[in-house]
C-alpha cells in the first residue's frame, strides 16, 4: 500500500524505544509523561524528528532483496486518531509518520512493481 501511493500514514508504538528513535533527547519524557494513560479524548501533537529527516525507507525483511521503499518524509505525530485500514489501532497512543510520495523502490513483487510504475508515470503526466 505504500508502494503504491495509498498508505500515507506508518504505525509505531508510542514507546521508549520508539521515542528514543524518532524524538529529540529534551522532547522524549515529556511525549511519554503527556500519552501516559493515554488520553480519552482524540489527540493530536505534532513535533519535530530526531533529525531533519527528508526521508523514509521502509524494508520488508533483512535480506539483499528484501522488497524496499523509498518515501518522502512529511511529518511526525503522536496521536490517538488511526486509521484501522491502515494497521493502527483506534485508541492506543502511538507515533503517526506522514508520508508523502514515492521516490524510489526495488525488489517488489512484478505484479506490484508494474503497478506502482504505471502510478508514477501518471502521477509525472
Amino acid at each position: 500500500m505504500i508502494a503504491k501511493g495509498e498508505k500515507k500514514e506508518e504505525y509505531r508504538d508510542l514507546s521508549r524505544y520508539w521515542a528514543i528513535r524518532l524524538l529529540p533527547e529534551h522532547k522524549r519524557e515529556q511525549v511519554l509523561h503527556d500519552w501516559n494513560p493515554a488520553p480519552t479524548r482524540n489527540l493530536v501533537a505534532f513535533h519535530q524528528p530526531k533529525k531533519p529527516w527528508q526521508y523514509a525507507l521502509f524494508v520488508n525483511g533483512y535480506g539483499s532483496t528484501s522488497p524496499a521503499v523509498l518515501v518522502e518524509f512529511f511529518q511526525l505525530a503522536a496521536t490517538n486518531v488511526t486509521k484501522p485500514e491502515w494497521g493502527g489501532q483506534p485508541g492506543k497512543p502511538c507515533f503517526a509518520i506522514h508520508l508523502d510520495s514515492v521516490l524510489n523502490y526495488s525488489n517488489l513483487d512484478p505484479e506490484l512493481e508494474y503497478e506502482v510504475y504505471n502510478n508514477k508515470r501518471k502521477q509525472t503526466t
